[in-house]
């Protein structure tokens, strides 16, 4: 369920007072004698508690600016494998820890290529596995962005969120270089340059 921010200025007190209103009219109708319509009450509480819980939860999570991961399949690290061979040497941990970095890459970019359209989710991989090994940013100081491979197609682009030019296109020409181990990697100049871009936009 996805909420508007406009919608987060959420009236507890009205449904608190709601909900208080139907749980303290069960007694009284019990009192009555009115047992039908207290168990009415009764059900007519717990679906209005239930619905004000999940939607509270969700504006706090809104509020906390919580991002959730965008799931690895067995697929996805199959496919990560095959791109970055230097994968299968990691330990179990640095492999999960790996996997975990670039689910949150994926949940907090977007990439966009020269048509307009979104990066295959193998593509995408790739690119975040960069982003990761670039640890030029905290990545919690992004949400949402989004980064096309051409100036000219952004203003083609409905998006509210923030939108970036970097050239990923020559990201995704250089498999070669996933070859290499993760220190080796991480000093390619691919990284490097994407770590200052990244340094740049989070400011």
């Amino acid at each position: 369920m996805t909420f508007n921010k406009k919608t987060l200025n959420y009236r507890f007190p009205l449904w608190l007072t709601v909900i208080f209103f139907t749980l303290f009219s069960i007694p009284v109708l019990i009192y009555f004698n009115l047992i039908v319509l207290a168990k009415i009450a009764g059900v007519v509480t717990v679906v209005l508690t239930s619905i004000a819980l999940r939607f509270w939860m969700s504006v706090a999570k809104q509020k906390t600016e919580i991002v959730n991961r965008v799931p690895i399949t067995k697929n996805d690290i199959f496919d990560l494998k095959r791109i970055f061979p230097y994968f299968n040497k990691l330990s179990s941990n640095e492999q999960i820890e790996l996997q975990d970095k670039i689910a949150l890459t994926l949940a907090r970019f977007r990439f966009i290529n020269e048509s307009g359209e979104h990066y295959s989710k193998l593509d995408s991989i790739h690119i975040a596995l960069v982003v990761v090994l670039s640890d030029a940013v905290n990545l919690n100081s992004f949400k949402n962005c989004i980064i096309v491979n051409s100036d000219s197609i952004i203003d083609t682009l409905e998006y509210e969120n923030s939108v970036y030019t970097y050239p990923l296109k020559g990201i995704i020409d250089q498999k070669t270089i996933l070859k290499l181990n993760i220190s080796e990697l991480s000093k390619h100049e691919i990284v490097t340059n994407l770590s200052i871009f990244l340094s740049k936009i989070s400011d």
